[in-house]
């Protein structure tokens, strides 16, 4: 979960391309809840893993200006 983030995103992990979010020009056409939850079930490996984003900002705001955090949803 990225609770805040802002453009264009792509999340990886171990390597593997596993979510994109897309944005929209111009800014104002976005949502503004600026959060992106990635379904990572069956991505994650036993032990430590490389999770990594890369984000495209072209403006002078945006990126992500909030902690993310991995949950496993309740059952």
């Amino acid at each position: 979960m990225f609770p805040g983030l802002f453009n264009e995103c792509w999340l990886y992990i171990n390597g593997e391309l596993v979510g994109y979010r897309a944005f929209t020009e111009p800014w104002w056409r976005n949502d503004y809840k600026f959060e992106w939850d990635v379904d990572v079930a069956g991505k994650l490996k036993a032990g430590r893993n490389a999770i990594s984003i890369r984000g495209y900002n072209p403006h002078h705001f945006g990126g992500m200006f909030r902690r993310p955090f991995v949950y496993r949803a309740a059952q």
